[in-house]
């Protein structure tokens, strides 16, 4: 795990290093082990490291040979099966890095045959500087971050935009700053909350020779992966061998994301994804530590997390969070976030247990991102087929309604889009919309019942995973921790994209769950998970991630006054006095998630001069006992 950032500029300029140690130095908490910079003409790169694989100067960046020049963050996990074929096309390797595999590889294969053939989370920038021209790439589910910005006839991209900021100025953007109020601040594949600067896609590239505007392609898209026949095959499978076609899967996964040269542990929260990771870990001949966040409270997970530690003998490290530590760091996830904390405020939590492992010399968490969107973990996946239930005869009514388009205007449930849903859907260009009519293609042929339940998966891998992928990547490197994804391990979601749902639910002669009684999500996690915990953590309900918010203080007006939305929606001190005195908490939360935001990025306010502000002018509604 690393942190990198560059540019391209006009042919006629050249690149300043001491620019781009600038750049390096706003990076340094992603690789705090090594730094260096590289500047050819209009190029230039710089790298931070975190040295997880082979920390010898074999596997020092930005790595070049006077052709080309790598900066690559993340981990290649088949990397090791790749060398020697690598060595038969003459590549000689002086260490044991993934780094120097991917390095032979784009030189001798080129960046569309390396992108196939490589399994891993990664995002990197490979220059030729014969041809002055630069690649960005980045793995296919969006696992490693990296964006982009052609500014005044220059590229430029980064790991995170603060460093591209060094070297441009680069503000936010109102219009999806607000939006994000409705949701999506960080949950796009493509744009950001700043203007002008946008992702590299998942399964995407971006090409761009100096001087001349970038290009951006795509070599793989999620809607791939559904495969009809593999969808029959999996079909016709025994449950008993679904279940150990999964268990198989995972084995193999956890066992790759166990290559490290570094420490190694597991954010366990006592839930059957990370339990699973942990008990699978242990089988292989790794016990790992384990370190949780209690947050604490009525929804404490604590004890099933010190029963998953007893029952398979592994130290557990816990990062004890109470309410008031949310105001005591939220503004500095913030500026790690680089984007409003509205939806995953759950980020603040989750920084600190970060930094317990660091503080206890780890490098590397496993966690169980992806097995909820795969294998419908989420409440609302289930809740949705009583919901249609519930509407049915409001269902038929509007259909038997819509033969007289004035009658159907005027029933009370007809449904509406407001104009909030709609500039929502285009602060995101659309994409969700594009997204689920490339997926429903994929499942031509099944009814439009089938349709709706298959489609949750990969709506859910779209929609959602990013933004918690987002969150785990910048609270992990705010303490130097690269978070691994076992369930993202891209054979794991293939089967789980494809597995038909009556598989993944299962119907029991018991309440599970209210919102959804009698079924039971993630059936095949639970068998798998089976053999190796106490029936207690098999049967265990999903909780959530349940915290006090910005949406449980109380604002004082000066919080507000002279600040980001005082600037852009106009806010004067009457209307401020207003909104606190009749909107909801939670708007009011989100709003305060925009306004640290803005301070901190449109305004250039410091961190310490935000979080003195935060204090004197919010009081947390609950006890801070």
């Amino acid at each position: 795990m690393c942190g990198f950032a560059g540019l391209l500029a006009a042919t006629s300029s050249a690149a300043s290093p001491l620019l781009l140690k600038e750049m390096a130095a706003a990076l340094r908490h992603r690789g705090p082990d090594d730094v260096d910079v590289l500047a050819d003409g209009p190029f230039g790169v710089a790298h931070t490291r975190l040295s997880i694989v082979d920390g010898s100067a074999a596997g020092h960046q930005p790595m070049s040979d006077g052709q080309y020049t790598l900066a690559f963050n993340g981990e290649i996990y088949n990397h090791a099966s790749l060398r020697p074929a690598l060595q038969e096309r003459g590549a000689r390797f002086s260490g044991h890095s993934d780094t120097e595999t991917l390095f032979h590889a784009l030189r001798l294969l080129g960046v569309a045959k390396t992108l196939r053939a490589v399994r891993g989370m990664f995002a990197f920038a490979w220059y030729d500087h014969h041809q002055r021209t630069v690649h960005l790439c980045r793995d296919r589910f969006g696992i490693k971050p990296l964006y982009y910005a052609w500014m005044s006839g220059a590229l430029y991209w980064g790991s995170e935009v603060k460093a591209m900021r060094v070297a441009h100025p680069i503000r936010p953007d109102p219009f999806k700053t607000l939006m994000s109020i409705a949701g999506g601040g960080n949950n796009s594949h493509r744009y950001s909350v700043f203007a002008g600067v946008v992702h590299v896609p998942p399964g995407g590239y971006v090409t761009a020779r100096a001087g001349h505007a970038p290009q951006v392609g795509q070599y793989f898209s999620l809607s791939s992966m559904l495969d009809p026949v593999y969808r029959r095959e999996l079909e016709g499978m025994p449950y008993a061998e679904v279940t150990k076609e999964l268990g198989r899967l995972m084995a193999v996964s956890v066992d790759s994301m166990l290559m490290s040269d570094a420490p190694v542990g597991v954010l366990a929260s006592g839930g059957l994804d990370s339990s699973l990771i942990a008990a699978l870990a242990k089988q292989a001949g790794h016990p790992l530590p384990l370190f949780t966040s209690e947050v604490v409270g009525r929804h404490s997970e604590l004890s099933d997390a010190r029963l998953l530690a007893t029952h398979l003998g592994l130290p557990l490290h816990v990062s004890e969070f109470r309410p008031e530590a949310l105001v005591d760091h939220i503004v500095a996830c913030t500026w790690h976030h680089e984007s409003p904390l509205i939806e995953n405020q759950s980020g603040v939590p989750f920084s600190r247990v970060c930094a317990l492992a660091h503080d206890n010399g780890m490098k590397v968490l496993l966690s169980g991102e992806g097995a909820d969107e795969l294998f419908l973990g989420y409440t609302f996946q289930h809740a949705r087929r009583f919901v249609r239930r519930a509407m049915l005869p409001f269902t038929l009514l509007e259909r038997l309604y819509a033969r007289i388009p004035l009658l159907r205007s005027a029933l009370a449930w007809s449904k509406r889009e407001s104009a909030g849903d709609f500039l929502v859907q285009l602060s995101h260009e659309f994409s969700r919309s594009i997204a689920r009519a490339e997926y429903a293609h994929a499942y031509q042929g099944l009814s439009r019942r089938e349709l709706s339940e298959e489609l949750e998966a990969p709506i859910s891998m779209f929609e959602h995973l990013i933004s918690l992928l987002h969150r785990n990547d910048r609270m992990g490197m705010m303490a130097s921790i690269e978070a691994r994804f076992p369930f993202l391990d891209e054979e794991v979601v293939r089967f789980g994209l494809n597995l038909p749902r009556r598989f993944k639910t299962r119907l029991v002669p018991r309440i599970t769950e209210v919102r959804h009684p009698f079924v039971m999500s993630k059936a095949p996690v639970r068998a798998v998970l089976a053999p190796f915990v106490p029936q207690q953590l098999i049967d265990k309900k999903k909780v959530g991630f349940h915290m006090h918010t910005l949406a449980d203080a109380r604002f004082g007006e000066g919080f507000f006054r002279n600040g980001y939305l005082a600037e852009v929606a106009g806010l004067h001190p009457a209307a401020v006095r207003h909104m606190l005195a009749v909107e909801s908490p939670t708007m009011v939360g989100r709003l305060a998630s925009v306004e640290i935001f803005g301070r901190l990025f449109a305004m250039d306010q410091s961190v310490a001069d935000i979080d003195a502000l935060l204090r004197r002018e919010a009081v947390l509604a609950v006890p801070v006992s």
